[in-house]
């Protein structure tokens, strides 16, 4: 292939991306999407925060299954039948 024609497949191609660019989602977006993960914070910690809010997550969870009324309860507060 020629410099040319090198030069002319570039431009092309070049030519057919742009408008693909500009229908581009912004980072901002992304981020509001959980697609791209938040510049605001240093890349390391990333991994970490969301190890953390996991964990929280799960510490929540089995916390109210831990506290949830049992079937006697529930019978006696009349929510289920017997």
């Amino acid at each position: 292939m020629s410099s040319e024609n090198s030069k002319h497949s570039i431009h092309e191609i070049g030519e057919k991306l742009a408008p693909l660019l500009e229908r581009r989602p912004s980072a901002k977006e992304l981020e509001e999407k959980h697609v791209l993960l938040s510049s605001k914070m240093a890349p390391a910690l990333h991994n970490a925060k969301h190890d953390l809010e996991k964990s929280k997550i799960l510490d929540s969870l089995q916390n109210k299954l831990n506290n949830r009324p049992d079937r006697d309860e529930l019978v006696q507060n009349h929510i289920i039948k017997e």
